[in-house]
C-alpha cells in the first residue's frame, strides 16, 4: 500500500494542470458541450495533454524516492505504453462525457477525480508490477470500466 501513496499526492498535484489544461481547451475550442465538440476536446486532450501529465505520474514518485536520472528515464520509457495504451481505452470517453456532461470547474474535476482514483490504482499496480502484459491488463481494464459504468453515472448525477 505505501506505493500508492506517492502516487495519490501525484494525482492531488497534477488536478490543477488539468484543470488549467481544460480551461486551455475551451478558450481554443469553444465551450459547445455538443457531442462532435467534446469528442474533439477529449481527442486532443489524449494527444496533447495526456504524455506529459502520463510521463510526470511516472517520474514523480520515482523523484520523491531519490532514484537515479537514468532509472527515472528507464521507468518513464518501460512503463509509458503501460498506461497510455489503456488509457486509450477509458480518458477519452470519460473526458468527452465530462466535456459534454459536466459543469466546468470544481464539478468537472470532482467527476474526473472520481474515475482518477480507479486510474491511481491501476498506476500504482503497474509501478509495483515488474513487467507488464499491456493486452491482458487493457482488457482487464476495459472489464472493470464497464462493471463501473452504473457507479460513475450516479456519481454524475449527485455532482449535478
Amino acid at each position: 500500500m505505501d506505493r500508492a501513496y506517492p502516487d495519490i499526492f501525484v494525482e492531488a498535484e497534477r488536478s490543477s494542470e488539468r484543470v488549467y489544461g481544460w480551461t486551455a481547451l475551451d478558450r481554443v475550442m469553444g465551450t459547445s458541450t455538443s457531442i462532435r465538440q467534446s469528442l474533439m476536446k477529449a481527442v486532443v486532450n489524449q494527444i496533447v495533454l495526456s504524455p506529459p501529465y502520463l510521463a510526470t505520474l511516472l517520474a514523480f514518485p520515482q523523484i520523491q524516492r531519490g532514484a537515479s536520472s537514468e532509472h527515472i528515464k528507464s521507468t518513464v520509457q518501460n512503463k509509458f505504453l503501460d498506461l497510455y495504451i489503456p488509457a486509450w481505452c477509458i480518458w477519452p470517453a470519460v473526458n468527452a462525457f465530462t466535456f459534454s456532461q459536466v459543469p466546468p470547474g470544481w464539478k468537472r474535476l470532482a467527476f474526473s477525480n472520481v474515475v482518477g482514483v480507479a486510474w491511481v490504482g491501476w498506476v500504482s499496480y503497474l509501478h509495483a508490477k515488474p513487467h507488464s502484459s499491456t493486452l491482458e491488463d487493457g482488457q482487464l481494464i476495459i472489464k472493470n470500466v464497464q462493471s463501473s459504468s452504473e457507479a460513475l453515472l450516479s456519481s454524475r448525477k449527485a455532482l449535478i
